[in-house]
């Protein structure tokens, strides 16, 4: 029997923002939002290599398959054949202190006075069971997507010391 649209979950996340610590995004379930993500530190790893632990996956598309996870003791969505990786999942966590090259789940956070704060995703427990469960017996894709200007260095430098000029006025 072949594989009906009700049977396919496709996941993309796009990425938009990068500092010295993490990578944000947004992630969308069959074209609709489900989270903001976070991962650890972008870096262009044919320039700047991998840092084991401290770098965001390369940007592409991946099958994802569910495994029971020695560490969170359930069953978990890991990413397939990602170059230069193993062992990644999308799971719960709200810093970049919470993953070490895996995709975490959230809601964005914001200060009291209502600016968004970096870095940072809210009630991700939450996000991530509700994503499981709209997951659940799909066979399941993910596209992950950045802005292309982050593989030119020249133009990544000089976007980066814009943006630490702003920050630091």
């Amino acid at each position: 029997m072949g594989t009906t649209n009700s049977d396919i979950a496709d996941l993309v996340l796009i990425r938009y923002a990068r500092n010295e610590n993490s990578t944000e995004g947004i992630l969308k379930l069959n074209g609709k939002y489900v989270a903001h993500t976070l991962e650890p530190r972008w870096r262009n790893i044919k320039q700047e290599g991998k840092v084991k632990g401290s770098t965001a996956i390369p940007a592409g598309t991946y099958m994802v398959d569910f495994a029971v996870s020695q560490k969170f003791k359930r069953r978990m969505p890991y990413l397939m054949n990602v170059p230069y990786f193993s062992g990644i999942m999308i799971h719960p966590g709200n810093t970049s202190e919470d993953t070490e090259g895996c995709i975490l789940v959230g809601t964005p956070s914001y200060s009291k006075r209502g600016l968004p704060i970096s870095g940072v995703v809210m009630n991700s427990r939450r996000t991530f069971n509700a994503i499981m469960e709209d997951l659940e017996g799909k066979n399941v894709m993910i596209t992950i997507k950045e802005p292309q200007e982050w593989e030119n260095k020249r133009l990544t430098q000089a976007l980066e010391m814009l943006i630490d000029a702003l920050a630091n006025q």
